[in-house]
């Protein structure tokens, strides 16, 4: 990929849902994405990163739910999934490694 069209889509990738639907309807300027990125030794998968993001917001399962058009128990699944890593033992772990 060319290196202009590469960081697109990074930068795309790193939006949120809601983000990226206002960047495509010109409401918004595109955010850059939160500085956390995965690591082989915190391996998370796109919408686990997405998920944490949020987390760190403050946001609980419920409204993370809401906000990516997924159920609470999807949610609670990716949450479940994060803490089970090495090093992420509570929500606040996860939001302060994200943050």
């Amino acid at each position: 990929m060319r290196p202009a069209f590469a960081r697109a889509v990074d930068r795309g990738l790193g939006m949120f849902v809601a983000e990226a639907v206002d960047y495509a309807l010109g409401q918004a300027a595109a955010k850059p994405a939160a500085p956390a990125e995965t690591t082989p030794h915190m391996p998370l998968s796109r919408r686990e990163l997405e998920i944490a993001r949020m987390i760190a917001q403050g946001l609980t399962n419920k409204e993370v739910a809401s906000g990516l058009f997924i159920s609470n128990g999807t949610v609670e699944t990716h949450v479940t999934n994060m803490l089970n890593k090495p090093r992420l033992s509570s929500r606040t772990r996860l939001a302060r490694w994200v943050g």
